[in-house]
């Protein structure tokens, strides 16, 4: 692998920059042509972060996001191998930055820059060289290369502006002594932390993000500075500064830095199709025992209260007007389990039962309607990139129905133990197969599912 990534890396660093800027076109109209769970991946995050948008913008923009990928990727082969003086060129730093960077060097007081991944991520570290300015300590937390030959290359190269990179396993001991001499940290913010970050709220979805700027801030009196690679051209760009300013706790750094990020993706368009949109920032909570809950250590927002509902879930089930009573209590408690959650129902006669549920249901799809058939709606419902589906009834019908949507998880009931089942992702069999054929009991199989529902709620 060393080997490969060197001669491609060695290549593209010395081939013409046309030549480089045709073949990352090429590559990035392969990827958006090409069907792949990383280009669908895309589109559901665009969509998910601008519903209101038409399909053509959304189109347009995922091709331009494939291709500016392809460039991201390819910089990231090529630049170990530049010289310093072709490295430094690839960024800009206008003299209202340098004067900036200037007054953080006088203030006296640690800086805590806030990286981002845009494509031009790699050029970055070339700030301090081109500001001609000279910090007591600095450092940058990356993620180590499991190969140790690449990874020698790449601190060999990010390390010679003049930042030290430390790795995420021995990182915080040496980021808190750079913030104890008053040097400049930096570290990224806008990424999945898991288990291990906070839910927080990020173009209306629910996300984990990491609570360490905050508490660094917090307790060496840092400047926050959001630190931003605006491309200006291919394999260029001009590092922009700006002061984050808030109050100094960590749950408010932590939400005020990424509203910054929401922010300025929603108004630059440039910055938008810039933003690395192939990462799933909102993967949290996507195992399927927790899928239908919102269990988590800590949540910086309460979002039983919080307007907006991305997290699209359907319930499908072909006849869930006869059985009111229980459709009621399953969806009532889906609601109070993920508030966050825009419920999908598909049935039969589902408009009808919208209207007499419309504090549970947001969007109804019929069954066996007259315009269109259902394979048809299963189609249409790719376009909606749902994200869980539900499915209430053991038949052949609904599993066939669940596979032509191709939504990625697909949970239902079945009668039988089995390990795979057609159709759905995971499965669920009740205890009595006999009593539940007579009255189903869907708050246990969300139960399975993570679902989060006292008795005296769902009644």
């Amino acid at each position: 692998m060393y080997y490969l990534v060197f001669f491609v890396g060695w290549v593209f660093a010395r081939i013409p920059e046309w030549a480089a800027r045709a073949f990352c076109h090429g590559v990035g109209h392969l990827f958006f042509w090409f069907p792949s769970k990383r280009r669908n991946l895309i589109y559901s995050n665009l969509h998910h972060a601008f519903p209101e948008r038409s399909p053509e913008w959304l189109h347009r923009t995922v091709r331009r996001v494939c291709i500016r990928t392809a460039e991201m990727g390819l910089f990231t082969l090529a630049v170990p191998h530049f010289s310093m003086q072709r490295f430094l060129r690839c960024l800009e730093v206008t003299p209202e930055q340098k004067r900036f960077a200037e007054s953080m060097a006088a203030r006296g007081r640690p800086v805590l820059l806030f990286g981002m991944h845009f494509s031009m991520l790699e050029a970055t570290n070339a700030w301090p060289a081109l500001a001609g300015v000279a910090f007591k300590q600095t450092a940058v937390m990356y993620r180590p290369n499991r190969n140790p030959r690449i990874d020698a290359m790449v601190k060999r190269h990010r390390e010679r502006a003049g930042f030290r990179l430390v790795s995420r396993k021995e990182g915080i001991q040496v980021i808190t002594e750079v913030m104890r001499n008053n040097g400049v940290a930096a570290l990224l913010f806008d990424q999945n932390t898991r288990e291990q970050g906070t839910l927080i709220p990020f173009f209306g979805r629910v996300t984990a993000a990491t609570e360490l700027h905050g508490l660094l801030a917090k307790k060496y009196d840092a400047s926050m500075v959001m630190i931003l690679p605006q491309r200006i051209a291919f394999w260029r760009a001009r590092v922009e500064f700006e002061e984050l300013c808030c109050e100094k706790n960590p749950a408010e750094i932590t939400l005020a830095s990424n509203r910054w990020l929401e922010q300025k993706l929603r108004s630059d368009e440039e910055c938008l199709i810039d933003w690395l949109w192939t990462h799933n920032r909102w993967k949290i909570l996507f195992r399927p025992f927790e899928r239908l809950g919102m269990n988590h250590r800590k949540k910086l927002v309460d979002f039983s209260s919080y307007p907006v509902r991305k997290t699209r879930i359907a319930v499908l089930h072909q006849h869930l007007g006869e059985w009111p009573t229980q459709g009621i209590r399953f969806l009532k408690a889906l609601r109070y389990s993920r508030p966050d959650a825009e419920i999908t129902l598909i049935t039969r006669d589902a408009e009808g039962l919208q209207t007499q549920w419309s504090s549970w249901v947001d969007v109804a799809h019929n069954l066996f309607d007259d315009t269109r058939s259902n394979r048809q709606l299963a189609c249409a419902l790719r376009d909606r990139y749902l994200d869980v589906l539900l499915v209430l009834d053991d038949t052949s019908f609904s599993r066939k129905f669940a596979a032509h949507t191709r939504i990625p998880q697909r949970f239902g009931v079945t009668m039988r133990l089995m390990k795979r089942v057609s159709g759905l992702t995971d499965s669920w069999t009740p205890k009595d197969t006999g009593q539940w054929q007579k009255e189903p009991d869907w708050i246990a199989f969300g139960r399975h599912f993570g679902l989060e529902c006292d008795e005296h709620v769902a009644d």
